[in-house]
């Protein structure tokens, strides 16, 4: 089973030993030897959860579920990472099957609500199963997506909330899909590389995502966000040769007179306002939630915590601190 964990790892692989000193790509060979190791997000492999709950190796069984195919256990607190290998990896590059990958997305959120697993953990880093000082649990299984439903999980409803988008303008899921399809339209065509387009969108999203925590709302689940964002980018790579039909440059009432050239420039410029805006906010809400925990509240704290470069904190530190400032005062 291990054997198939390595073989499942890109050459190159992003790791760390402490997410406070950020990360870095190694070579395979040097990244197994790192605390956390990222899975391949391109071809997924496994089905990862993050159980919080201490003396979590056995939930599984008291909860009547499949047994993880690795179970890598954290020595100091006895929280678990469970990892499911499936047989066929759900493919999530610009060819990849969106039907297989929102049925992938409806299996790893049926199991994340069933073991109560955490539903901000977004499944790209994991605790590293050959790490020296992690305690490790393995089962000889493999599992076909369809495979879950034998367990009875919520799939029907869980998929419905997973990928159902409703366009009447209201509900969480709408409001990210819409504002960040809007984002999405004027930029795409300035991209060169399916993947990192991806990776733009799902930042933006989870920009979009971290308003509800400043409105006092609750956040969607990170693997919803990340749902939605390759929803969009998909759609988007897709049309992106036709994207200048579309009818997003209405949003802004830009006038009929106005050439095609001038209308991406106005759309370029209102997206890089609005992601200025959304980044402010993102990197607030982080602030708060540090200081609701009793935790420093430092620059690469937030860094670290709001999945920004610590350059980007340290350029929006002075509006931060001021907007900081005015909602302490506020409340």
């Amino acid at each position: 089973m291990l054997e198939n964990f390595i073989q499942s790892l890109q050459e190159k692989v992003c790791c760390t030993n402490d997410f406070q000193d950020g990360t870095k790509f190694r070579k395979k060979d040097r990244a197994l030897q790192c605390k956390y190791i990222e899975l391949n997000q391109l071809y997924k492999k496994y089905i990862v959860l993050d159980i919080d709950s201490p003396g979590a190796a056995f939930l599984w069984e008291e909860k009547g579920l499949p047994p993880p195919t690795i179970i890598t256990i954290n020595p100091e607190k006895a929280t678990c990472h469970y990892l499911y290998e499936l047989k066929t990896p759900v493919i999530y590059t610009h060819n990849g099957r969106r039907t297989a990958q929102k049925y992938y997305e409806a299996v790893d959120l049926a199991l994340t609500h069933a073991l109560e697993a955490d539903l901000n953990y977004v499944g790209k880093f994991t605790r590293n199963p050959l790490y020296s000082n992690h305690r490790v649990i393995t089962h000889p299984v493999q599992y076909d997506l369809e495979d879950f439903q034998e367990w009875h999980l919520e799939l029907a409803s869980i998929n419905k909330k997973a990928s159902h988008l409703d366009c009447s303008g209201y509900g969480r899921n709408s409001t990210i899909f819409h504002k960040l399809r809007f984002i999405a339209y004027p930029v795409v065509k300035s991209f060169t590389n399916f993947e990192i387009f991806y990776a733009e969108m799902e930042k933006q999203a989870f920009e979009l995502n971290a308003e509800f925590a400043v409105s006092s709302k609750a956040c969607l689940a990170a693997k919803e966000v990340m749902g939605i964002a390759h929803s969009v980018s998909k759609y988007c790579w897709k049309h992106r040769h036709s994207i200048d039909q579309m009818k997003f440059r209405g949003v802004m009432q830009l006038p009929k007179e106005m050439t095609i050239r001038e209308k991406q420039i106005a759309a370029a410029s209102h997206t890089h306002h609005q992601r200025k805006k959304t980044s402010l906010e993102h990197i607030l809400a982080v602030v708060l939630s540090l200081k609701s925990q009793g935790k420093a509240v430092t620059q690469k704290a937030v860094a670290t915590h709001s999945k920004y470069s610590l350059d980007t904190v340290k350029r929006n530190w002075e509006a931060v601190d001021q907007k900081f400032r005015l909602y302490i005062h506020a409340v």
